[in-house]
């Protein structure tokens, strides 16, 4: 499977930066766009298929998929290098959020910030 960051709601300048730092990797950038954010992460990247449902994500958020530690590394590496405005809700395809659309994976990392800010 070809390593892929899916982008939500990304303003454009950080969205030509993030495409820019895939291509450098050997990754696909693929911008979400609202009318497809209801679609599980597992249908975006063509393991499961494409069931129409769920809410638009809220926030802007990154997830990627087939990254191995090295290209993850190197991905967060060249977002601080390119300087690009820090997206708090990132999160790697995992065999339990496969199933999962964007907005339940968003509001999931909103509970997991929200949780480790109380302690």
């Amino acid at each position: 499977m070809e390593p892929t960051v899916l982008m939500y709601n990304l303003p454009p300048a950080s969205r030509t930066q993030v495409e820019l730092l895939c291509r450098e990797l050997g990754a696909a950038a693929r911008n979400v766009e609202k009318p497809r954010q209801g679609l599980t992460l597992g249908a975006l990247v063509g393991l499961l298929p494409e069931v129409p449902g769920g809410s638009q994500v809220p926030g802007q958020m990154l997830v990627m998929a087939y990254f191995d530690r090295d290209m993850l590394d190197a991905f967060l590496r060249g977002f601080r290098v390119r300087q690009i405005p820090p997206i708090p809700h990132k999160a790697m395809l995992t065999l339990t959020n496969t199933a999962w659309t964007g907005h339940e994976l968003y509001e999931h990392i909103s509970q997991e910030m929200e949780a480790v800010g109380r302690h």
